[in-house]
């Protein structure tokens, strides 16, 4: 949400396989209510009920999560 005239929503990932091999998609929006309800969700998301990840936290998660990212990491391409 740039102000309460626009925002845009979109699937742009900035990272080589994303840039390479998806069509990447977005949106601009200048309906006020449509950007209200918007900028609600995003607020929504900031209340306490989000976890702060920080390396600590990363670096104690559970063996078994480190290795389903083990695989996903080799298998991604074809995701």
């Amino acid at each position: 949400v740039f102000d309460s005239k626009q925002a845009f929503v979109g699937t742009m990932n900035l990272d080589n396989l994303s840039l390479r091999y998806n069509y990447e998609n977005g949106i601009k929006i200048l309906n006020a209510e449509c950007i209200q309800e918007l900028n609600n969700h995003i607020q929504n998301d900031l209340l306490p009920q989000s976890v702060k990840l920080d390396m600590g936290s990363w670096n104690s998660r559970g063996w078994t999560m480190k290795i389903v990212e083990k695989f996903v990491w080799i298998i991604r391409r074809f995701l």
